[in-house]
């Protein structure tokens, strides 16, 4: 691979076309402040804070789910059984 960089040889058409580019091409002049800023937000590490969890929210989330599986196969089996005694009276 860097054979066939150091063998490339720079043509006058190449030259064209890099000068097309930068009179083409205007270069991007950064703010400094934005810059400094943004480099500093990335070299730093970002505190992070959580919340303690409430221990409430949990026992209503699996009760809710407790319940309501419970309340599921209550109502399959009267729908499955339920109906095969009201049909054999």
């Amino acid at each position: 691979m860097l054979e066939q960089v150091n063998s490339y040889r720079t043509t006058e058409s190449d030259w064209k076309l890099e000068n097309q580019l930068f009179s083409a091409l205007n270069p991007v002049k950064p703010d400094p402040v934005f810059v400094n800023r943004l480099e500093e937000r990335l070299r730093t590490q970002p505190a992070i804070v959580l919340e303690p969890g409430s221990l409430l929210g949990a026992y209503l989330v699996i009760a809710s789910g407790l319940f309501g599986g419970v309340l599921l196969i209550w109502l399959l089996h009267l729908i499955f059984y339920g109906l095969e005694k009201l049909a054999s009276h």
